[in-house]
């Protein structure tokens, strides 16, 4: 009776249950594969402009660098970002995709998310260049955005490489640069190469755990028989070994050697380390060994496929004098110095090439000490991509080389990186030869492969001597990129070659920061310039607090036009920006020039507080060429003093700006906001423009004190040679200072007609000019003036004007020699006072 009570009560409640489930949608669920895709614009397009409103930091337009990055699911991506001026911070709003690696930010940098989407990148020090890593969680194209500013992330799908197989050494060239040729002519396999993150800094480098057994060897016998045991990780050295015949130790697996200081010696050019294929990153250690070895092969060495993966680190290494051998030929893969001191000091070699590679770090205030015949110390080849050279903080490396024409370190391929870490040093010491330098000889630093950069960090220190004509520090390529950042000390001497050469689209230079200083010396140098940077768009920072300083001996004997010039900016929109009390001083000799911007649209920008000193003995100390070429300087505490030596002669001054002869390309010289312009010159004019349609402006406190000595005939102080309407604007207290102490040339020259000169709302002028002791009733050239309009080789006009406006407006001329305004009688002239001050005192000869 129970089982049939039971059996009844279990289908009343299958019955039931069945009825509730008829009252549940049906819901069915299908699955399909989804392409890539496009994400839409950052849908909060007000985030970033929140963010940006509740700083106070001087706002700065910030862009990507590119338009386009290109990267791999699960791998890091750097996106670089670029800012007009000096910035303390950035925004940054990613898709939900895109992940910021808040853990990989460069030194001195902090992330502060501000919402799901946005975060707030700061620096410790306003810099112009942002790099963060960021990682995508899946494939597709994807929109970053700062503000005002947006680009385009684009993700593959991951890959799975396939290794290649071991190939027999002998079938693969090893030949290392020869002198006078490429180092590159090895050509390298096709395979192209993951994008590895952009480093900042080179980190502090921890050794390597190796999982294996140690054996301790006494002879080689159980060297190679520890070598070949696939459970053995180190080799504990207990002897010096000798190895004489031949023999290819081949390693696969991560190794150390502990030399525990013995020596390690191959007789035979034949025997050697060959690094085989490996799937992942792995290292080979050797720690607290001298090696010596024979012959032209590298004591380490592998082909290129081979080499991908491999990380050789190094520590307590040092080369017995009477090694013959490179020491690395393995084109892929990284050298580690890890800590110790690390000399490399054999004075005899068999190759040109000391280590042959991709990457070369050094961290844990490791010392590397490097003393060689002419020879390439590291050297990557032009199908290596992303080469680097690292120097962790506190390191240390000296690189010395005898007299020879071979790069010191030369990296070729594209996006090479060299960066020298907080407190790390650099020096180099490497005498050329008399031969013009190229990209492939003759220079102890050189980068030339796509987007070159060079980053001297934090208070460290970067030195190079070389002589004749070697050249000093040269990025050559695509974008090439100086940073110089607080702290840091940089010394560069040359002797008739450039000590820093930037060439290629979009050169970059910055000097920033407090106690930073870069010294660049030249000798002897016939033509060559000291600095230069060629290629359109070039821009050179001087900025917060950094400082440099430039002598350049040159040559007596007339040059080109680009030649024999402290610092050359030549392309079209060069600007160069010396702000927030940076300090540039320029020295030269005989008739070296000092500054020279030459291409359209030259700018040059002095301002908030900064100091520029430049000194010429025979030469223009600044000449600005280019259509709309732009001069201002401004700022409280801002001072600019130009002196020149040079002689007298048709458009040679102290100061020259010229623009071709179109008043839609006139040139602006501005000076305002309490700045001090001083320009003096002996027998020639203190400033030379050649311009249509000029515009002089001394506004808002701002002060122009323009002296010459004793110049004659049509050399006047402030001279604008052959083309008129110009006008010369003093207002809002500008003060205008002109004198002589001698000499029949005016003060101030203006030809040609159609030129007013205008004193307003508070302006002084005060023009002082003994002349000659001839009295003279002017005119004419020479003749003793204030001011002279002069008839000029153009028609530009027809009047000539002068006008004061203003109570508190002045004017005081005296000319002890000749008149104090004097307007030819080509032209009809006007003088207007409106109120204001006007004093002119006058002695001609009628």
């Amino acid at each position: 009776m129970k089982k049939q009570n039971l059996k009844y009560w279990i289908r009343l409640l299958l019955v039931f249950m069945g009825l509730r489930l008829m009252s549940v949608p049906l819901i069915v669920v299908f699955a399909e594969t989804e392409p890539p895709y496009l994400a839409q614009t950052l849908t909060d397009e007000g985030v970033l402009e929140e963010f940006a409103a509740e700083t106070s930091e001087p706002e700065g337009t910030v862009q990507f660098k590119e338009p386009k990055f290109a990267g791999t699911v699960g791998q890091p991506l750097t996106l670089d970002l670029v800012s007009d001026r000096a910035v303390a911070e950035i925004f940054l709003e990613l898709p939900a995709e895109v992940k910021l690696m808040t853990d990989a930010l460069a030194p001195g940098q902090t992330a502060v998310k501000q919402c799901d989407q946005g975060w707030q990148i700061k620096a410790s020090q306003a810099q112009q260049t942002f790099s963060v890593l960021v990682v995508a969680e899946r494939p597709g194209s994807f929109v970053v955005a700062s503000v005002g500013s947006e680009a385009i992330v684009e993700i593959a799908a991951a890959e799975t490489e396939n290794e290649e197989t071991p190939k027999d050494m002998e079938n693969e060239s090893q030949k290392s640069p020869e002198k006078d040729n490429d180092p590159a002519e090895q050509a390298a396999d096709d395979e192209s190469l993951q994008q590895a993150a952009e480093v900042q800094a080179a980190s502090a480098i921890v050794p390597s755990a190796f999982d294996g057994g140690t054996a301790f060897v006494a002879n080689m016998s159980e060297f190679s028989s520890a070598l070949q045991d696939p459970a053995v990780s180190i080799l504990s050295l207990q002897a010096d070994l000798i190895q004489s015949t031949s023999s290819i130790m081949t390693i696969d697996r991560p190794i150390m050697i502990q030399g525990n200081g013995h020596t390690l010696t191959f007789t035979n050019n034949s025997t050697y380390f060959q690094l085989l294929a490996v799937n992942e990153e792995t290292i080979f250690r050797i720690e607290n060994l001298t090696y010596q070895k024979t012959g032209n092969t590298a004591l380490i060495q592998t082909t290129n496929a081979l080499s991908r993966n491999w990380v050789v680190e190094l520590e307590g290494v040092e080369e017995a004098s009477e090694n013959r051998s490179p020491f690395i030929l393995a084109r892929e893969a990284k050298v580690h110095f890890t800590g110790g001191i690390n000399r490399f000091e054999a004075m005899t070699m068999d190759s040109d090439t000391l280590f042959n590679l991709k990457e070369v770090e050094a961290g844990n205030q490791a010392q590397v000490i490097i003393d060689k015949p002419n020879m390439w110390i590291f050297y990557t080849a032009p199908d290596i991509q992303e080469p680097r050279f690292l120097l962790g903080a506190e390191t240390q490396m000296t690189i010395t080389t005898r007299q020879g024409d071979a790069n010191t370190i030369d990296l070729r391929g594209d996006n090479g990186q060299m960066t020298i870490n907080h407190g790390a040093s650099l020096i180099i010491q490497s005498p050329g030869t008399a031969a013009d330098a190229t990209i492939l000889n003759n220079n102890a630093v050189i980068l030339s492969g796509k987007n070159p950069r060079f980053i001297v960090a934090e208070n460290s220190v970067f030195s190079i001597d070389v002589a004749l004509r070697k050249r000093g520090l040269v990025l050559t390529g695509e974008q090439p990129e100086l940073t110089i950042q607080s702290g840091a000390n940089v010394t560069i001497n040359t002797m008739n070659a450039s000590a820093i050469l930037l060439n290629g689209f979009f050169p970059s230079a910055t000097i920033a920061g407090d106690e930073t200083q870069v010294r660049v010396n030249n000798e002897t140098a016939t033509d060559a310039n000291a600095i230069e940077l060629l290629g359109d768009d070039s821009n050179f920072y001087l900025i917060d607090g950094g400082t440099l300083i430039v002598e350049s001996q040159g040559v007596a004997t007339d040059t080109s036009e680009e030649q024999n010039i402290a610092l050359l900016m030549k392309g079209a929109d060069p600007r160069m920006i010396v702000g927030e009390a940076a300090l540039l001083q320029i020295e030269t000799t005989q008739k070296r020039r000092g500054i020279y911007l030459t291409g359209e649209n030259p700018e040059l920008t002095v301002q908030n507080g900064s100091k520029v000193r430049l000194t010429a003995e025979n030469a223009n100390a600044l000449r600005v060429n280019g259509k709309n070429a732009d001069v201002t300087i401004s700022g409280e505490d801002t001072h600019v003093r130009i002196f020149s030596e040079i002689a007298a002669a048709e458009g040679a001054a102290a100061f020259v700006l010229t623009t071709p002869s179109n008043a839609a390309e006139a040139g602006v010289l501005t000076l305002s906001q309490s700045a001090i312009l001083e320009v003096e010159s002996i027998t020639a004019s203190a400033i030379n423009i050649t311009s249509l349609n000029f515009t002089f402006e001394v506004q808002s406190n701002g002060q122009l004190i323009a002296s010459s000595h004793e110049a004659d005939g049509d050399h006047a102080v402030i001279r604008f040679l052959y083309f008129g309407m110009v006008t010369f604007h003093v207002t809002d207290g500008g003060i205008v200072n002109v004198h002589k102490k001698g000499g029949s040339a005016p003060l101030i020259r203006i030809p040609s007609g159609g030129n007013s000169f205008e004193i307003t709302e508070g302006g002084i002028v005060d023009l002082y000019n003994p002349g000659n002791g001839n009295a003279h009733d002017g005119n004419v050239a020479g003749g003793n003036q204030g001011i002279f309009y002069a008839r000029g080789i153009h028609d530009n006009g027809t009047e000539n004007n002068f006008s004061i406006v203003g109570v508190d407006s002045k004017f005081m001329c005296v000319a002890d020699s000749g008149p104090g305004i004097d307007m030819h009688t080509y032209f009809n002239s006007t003088i207007y006072v409106e109120q204001g001050y006007f004093q002119v005192e006058g002695r001609t000869s009628t």
